[in-house]
């Protein structure tokens, strides 16, 4: 069986030549055969620079996965359908950027393939978003969220109820915390710890001083890379004895980088 990867293609911060970082998000999952661009960025043509460079065949995407309708997370969609021939593409259930026919919009979890899911569109106000989980081996699981509009309990309760799994490897995690008070960081803090989590990574959209307040609290528990984000190229691999690897292009890590032997 083959490892599964996560790689940033575009998130806030990079240190590396001929690639490109601004306030977008996108992940390629690579899991056994199949590849999954999760959101596609607000401008095409650095995305399709980043893939490139990263030596990514985007027209062998299996699927594209939208988190939820935000400008910054899916405004090239269309341009990627366009000029990557893609016909699998997994949306919210209120996506209304533009129509195409061939979206895939559910209602309920869905499995992608075996122990690859997204937590359909879970509601906060007017916004949907989803989710992907990945029950790693029936062992663990990696969940990976993105602007957390839902919440973050009200994501991870539905991850554990589909999988039946109630074991948290690592929540890649984002969170509108930039003007938060400090209860609700610590609310936030206090259900993160009830989790018994291996890993938790803050970025994107929870800005540094939640990020840096977590970070006193669990000092364990949350990673991230060099200053408060992950960086664009950063990968990590997951393999079936539950080993984690990171690879960083840049010349040094902030945090530890040996996260191995984790059963």
């Amino acid at each position: 069986m083959k490892d599964i990867s996560i790689t940033t293609i575009v998130e806030n911060s990079c240190m590396m030549f001929k690639v490109l970082a601004q306030h977008w998000v996108s992940f390629l999952i690579k899991y056994w055969d199949n590849q999954y661009l999760f959101d596609c960025w607000q401008i095409f043509t650095w995305l399709d620079n980043n893939l490139k460079e990263f030596g990514i065949n985007p027209k062998r995407l299996t699927w594209i996965i939208i988190s939820h309708d935000h400008y910054d997370h899916c405004a090239c969609l269309s341009e990627c359908i366009k000029n990557y021939n893609r016909k699998n593409i997994l949306v919210p259930l209120d996506f209304k950027r533009f129509s195409w026919k061939e979206f895939i919009k559910i209602s309920k979890p869905y499995e992608i393939e075996k122990w690859l899911w997204t937590a359909w569109s879970l509601s906060w106000k007017d916004i949907k978003e989803q989710s992907i989980i990945i029950d790693l081996w029936k062992k663990w699981l990696v969940i990976i969220v993105w602007c957390s509009h839902p919440g973050i309990k009200k994501i991870v309760e539905k991850a554990k109820k589909i999988t039946k799994n109630n074991k948290i490897l690592w929540i890649i995690w984002w969170l509108h915390l930039a003007d938060s008070p400090q209860k609700s960081i610590y609310k936030t803090w206090q259900y993160l710890k009830s989790l018994n989590a291996k890993f938790i990574c803050p970025w994107h959209c929870t800005w540094e001083k939640a990020i840096f307040v977590l970070q006193q609290l669990m000092p364990k528990e949350i990673k991230v890379w060099v200053s408060w984000s992950i960086w664009v190229w950063n990968r990590v691999k997951l393999s079936p004895n539950l080993k984690i690897e990171t690879k960083n292009y840049f010349p040094f890590d902030a945090n530890n980088n040996d996260i191995n032997n984790n059963k």
